[in-house]
């Protein structure tokens, strides 16, 4: 995908906050813009939702994850600056309410994000450079 300049979503946990750097980072020195959508429960939602998972996790684990998760809202924060958004996903809803109610969220954040422009320099030449080889025929 990253060789191929195609987008990516990246769906993880919150809770290590190094790998989710490096992952921007990394990204970024391939020209991509990076964004995050932070989903966030609370503590009590999100020990309801796991126990109704099919592969449950033990309590203190959740709790362990949540609280390393909301640590790392204000280092997200700050390294995303303004490509960074926090969904609030906390209502009591069933796990397959909960699954809509975010893939709506994020969806609406993600057409948002796809229409701006490119801002890395990076990626910008690389549109340039795609364009250049396509007027010449080369594929």
């Amino acid at each position: 995908y990253m060789r191929g300049k195609l987008g990516m979503i990246i769906d993880g946990t919150g809770h290590n906050f190094g790998k989710i750097k490096s992952q921007k980072q990394k990204l970024e020195k391939e020209g991509y813009d990076t964004y995050m959508v932070f989903v966030n429960t609370t503590l009590e939602v999100a020990q309801k939702r796991n126990k109704e998972r099919s592969r449950v996790l033990p309590e203190d684990l959740v709790k362990d994850s949540w609280n390393d998760v909301q640590k790392n809202l204000g280092g997200f924060q700050s390294i995303f600056g303004g490509h960074f958004v926090i969904v609030d996903n906390s209502d009591t809803l069933s796990t397959k309410q909960a699954q809509k109610k975010f893939g709506s969220y994020v969806k609406s954040h993600i057409n948002r994000w796809a229409k701006e422009p490119i801002r890395n320099p990076l990626g910008q030449q690389w549109v340039k450079d795609q364009i250049k080889l396509k007027n010449a025929g080369i594929k």
